[in-house]
């Protein structure tokens, strides 16, 4: 398993799955209220003025005076933030929207949802990145954590801003505030393995070599591959959705917590992103919310592919993480099922018989809002 992510990745992963989640602050939190086009269309405007790129630096154009340059930062050892450096300097606003899922299940589909629904229909986006950001994402090896949270700090107050994390709460530093809005979506767990080791093969070479991690992201054969990586440290075997169900599964009654399962949302597209926009207090025209649905779609997101796999936020940088379909592939369900190999499918309902209880190993499979009560 060293050999296949590295010994930091194994530590820093083990060590998140077994933090204690720390209980919760029962409290009120603000209704966020729709806003026009011309708002957002402002927005954007703004959003684009909040961030210039010179050798590889971000600042803010409206301050005249160049601030006085850190010290270099070590490298980090892949793009993703292992440690949660970034969530522990991270500080949230009233009404932030943040995408909690865990890798594999729906991650995309949801910020395209959120971020559609709080722009009223946004065809033009070019980079869903950009517009909802990644609070484990590194773009340069050196990247500091201050200069990510400076450049989201300088967006507008009065449009929410929407966050995408793979964290549960009591994982990288990441922990739960009654101001902010969270919508979380899991999937079966089986069905992710062989997503990711397509998703894997999507990583360009010029990614891994900048970064240096060939070892963290090998291009697993096809064949008999979703078994290597269900056990790599990414996935725990399937201890990682069990430790993310557990870190959610407290809070799910609460006001300002959404709880979806993919295979819900599969089975009713608009019922879902209905169900989104109701949480975040969006009410949208017929037309508007029906625009929506459309830019939310499978159809429209696998034939605009280039709009989900960060394609223009690492362009100053002068390389890509993802070939431009890298990140919509089919939403299939069912597909571990047959990907896994039976002894590794039986350990894992072993493992959900033990550490789960009956309502929460029937919600985690197969979904259905009945389970959550």
């Amino acid at each position: 398993m060293n050999s296949f992510i590295g010994r930091y990745a194994q530590r820093t992963f083990l060590h998140s799955a077994r933090k204690v989640f720390r209980p919760s602050i029962v409290s009120t939190h603000r209704v966020l209220t729709p806003f026009s086009s011309q708002c957002y269309q402002q927005y954007r405007t703004i959003h684009k003025s909040c961030r210039c790129f010179s050798n590889g630096k971000t600042q803010n154009m409206s301050d005249a005076k160049e601030a006085a340059a850190p010290a270099a930062p070590a490298a980090h050892p892949i793009w993703v933030d292992l440690g949660g450096q970034i969530q522990k300097d991270m500080t949230y606003r009233d009404g932030d929207i943040v995408v909690s899922v865990p890798a594999k299940s729906g991650t995309t589909w949801t910020m395209n949802i959120v971020h559609q629904l709080r722009s009223g229909g946004d065809p033009d986006m070019r980079d869903l990145y950009e517009q909802v950001p990644w609070l484990e994402f590194f773009e340069t090896p050196t990247q500091a954590p201050s200069e990510l949270i400076n450049r989201w700090s300088a967006l507008p107050t009065w449009f929410p801003r929407a966050f995408k994390t793979h964290s549960a709460f009591g994982q990288n530093n990441f922990e739960y505030l009654p101001n902010v809005k969270y919508v979380v979506v899991m999937r079966d767990p089986v069905d992710t393995a062989p997503s990711f080791l397509k998703f894997l093969h999507k990583h360009t070479d010029e990614a891994i070599a900048k970064f240096q991690c060939p070892h963290m992201v090998p291009k697993l054969p096809m064949e008999g591959g979703s078994d290597m990586i269900w056990g790599s440290p990414f996935l725990q075997s399937g201890n990682a959705h069990v430790n993310f169900l557990k870190g959610w599964w407290p809070y799910r009654a609460k006001d300002n917590v959404l709880v979806l399962h993919f295979a819900d949302m599969k089975k009713d597209h608009v019922g879902s992103v209905k169900k989104i926009a109701d949480f975040m207090g969006v009410d949208l025209p017929k037309e508007k919310f029906d625009k929506v649905c459309e830019l939310t779609s499978f159809k429209y997101m696998k034939e605009n592919g280039e709009k989900y796999a960060i394609q223009h936020l690492l362009t100053p940088h002068g390389y890509q993480i993802l070939e431009a379909d890298g990140m919509v592939r089919t939403g299939a369900i069912g597909e571990g099922k047959t990907a896994l190999s039976a002894p590794v499918i039986a350990a894992f309902e072993a493992l959900i018989d033990e550490q789960l209880t009956k309502p929460q190993e029937a919600w985690l499979r197969n979904g259905g809002e009945e389970h959550l009560a």
